[in-house]
């Protein structure tokens, strides 16, 4: 019994050098004794021997493990990862064509939005802009963005050269007209004050008048066309604010006294602006006449003097009736006007002298609400502040201003 013990202990000791759980299924070992018998690793004996079995290694003088090798079972495992890899790669080409089918059908409509965006251009929409978001930009809306800056500045190439063409046009036509209407001009003129001072008849020479005046205001005419035609740029030089504004005011006093419209004015009557002095007075003028003839009786017109920066900024700001969008787009216009005794060339001579001034003028207006105007100009060095007088109001420098007017340097 004892010796029985013995043994059963040894064997399962040699058993123990048999573990193959790793391969299971694939390596079978087997214990061959001095005997030629076969045992299997729980130590029972083998009654068929296995075919295929490989003799191993010797652990104990006569005692060794024998295998049983199965080919199949090992090329089993190598065959499902085959299979795995297979579907794998079948999958991964399948998502990669599906991949690069969307993206070259994305990059194909963004290419295509391009290629109509170029075409509309070129057939003459100059206004055409392509939608393109702000942020998680790629490359072709960094082409887009580009696009859209070449539409800005082909238009507004395009845009300063009709713009040049008409005023080379309009120069040559304003020349002609000023030769041969101003001299015949003249000549009835002088010929209806003659006839004004001998007519005994009171309604045959308010008849007279009216046509006088009708002439003067052809005249005028003529010379805004002139003016609008080859505007020259005036010697610039500094000249105050405050100056400026008191000038505007007294020439506009008689029109804002019959349409019953207060003007007012504030600001700092140290600042200046470097400019014409005639042009600067002439464009506010302008623009005040056009704030006070907006307003109704009762309504107010303020002019307000700061500085914007390294310049100058002077709005006039009016309770008047307002612009709607498509009048405020065009209001610039030369020959374009809302009123019928209006000539249409103001506004754009005015904005002609303020750029010829090396300014920009900016136009706010709410339909029923009124209107504000902003003139920007360059601001005079205080090494060169002289507040020149303008030289055609020097004779009305002396006039008193309107009552309504707050001096700017409150």
């Amino acid at each position: 019994m004892a010796g029985a013990i013995g043994l059963h202990v040894r064997l399962a000791s040699l058993t123990e050098l048999m573990r193959t759980e790793n391969l299971a299924g694939v390596l079978r070992p087997y214990l061959r004794t001095p005997a030629g018998d076969l045992l299997e690793p729980t130590g029972n004996p083998v009654q068929s021997p296995p075919e295929n079995l490989q003799p191993g290694p010797e652990v104990l003088p006569g005692w060794r493990i024998d295998y049983q090798v199965a080919a199949g079972e090992i090329l089993s495992p190598l065959r499902s990862a085959q299979w795995g890899l297979y579907a794998l790669a079948g999958v991964m080409a399948l998502g990669t064509v599906a991949l690069f089918w969307a993206l070259a059908r994305s990059l194909r409509r963004r290419v295509t939005r391009l290629v109509d965006g170029a075409e509309t251009l070129a057939s003459g929409d100059l206004h055409f802009r392509l939608q393109t978001p702000k942020n998680d930009q790629d490359e072709i809306d960094v082409l887009a963005h580009s696009f859209n800056a070449m539409a800005d500045r082909l238009q507004d190439m395009i845009g300063r050269t009709v713009q040049a063409e008409k005023m080379a046009v309009l120069g040559e036509f304003a020349t002609g007209v000023a030769h041969e209407v101003r001299n015949p001009l003249a000549t009835i003129k002088l010929t209806v004050q003659a006839l004004e001072k001998g007519e005994p008849d009171d309604q045959r020479r308010d008849l007279l008048v009216a046509v006088e005046e009708e002439i003067d205001r052809l005249n005028r005419v003529v010379g805004d066309l002139l003016d609008y035609g080859r505007p020259v740029a005036g010697e610039p030089q500094a000249v105050g604010i405050r100056r400026v504004f008191r000038h505007a005011t007294v020439l506009t006093s008689g029109l804002a006294d019959q349409r019953q419209v207060t003007v007012s004015a504030t600001g700092d009557s140290r600042l200046a602006v470097y400019a014409s002095p005639d042009q600067v007075i002439q464009c506010l003028v302008n623009l005040l006449a056009n704030a006070i003839e907006a307003c109704e009786p009762g309504g107010t017109v303020h002019l307000r003097a700061f500085r914007n920066g390294d310049r100058i900024s002077v709005d006039i700001t009016d309770t008047g009736c307002g612009m709607d969008a498509e009048t405020l787009r065009r209001v610039t216009e030369p020959f374009f006007t809302t009123r019928q005794d209006g000539t249409g060339l103001g506004l754009s001579i005015t904005r002609q002298l303020i750029e010829l001034n090396g300014g920009d003028l900016q136009i706010h207006s709410v339909p029923g609400e009124g209107t504000t105007v902003s003139v920007t100009l360059p601001t005079a060095n205080s090494d060169k502040l002289e507040l020149a007088s303008p030289s055609h109001t020097k004779e009305q420098s002396t006039a008193k201003p309107h009552d309504a007017l707050t001096d700017p340097d409150r």
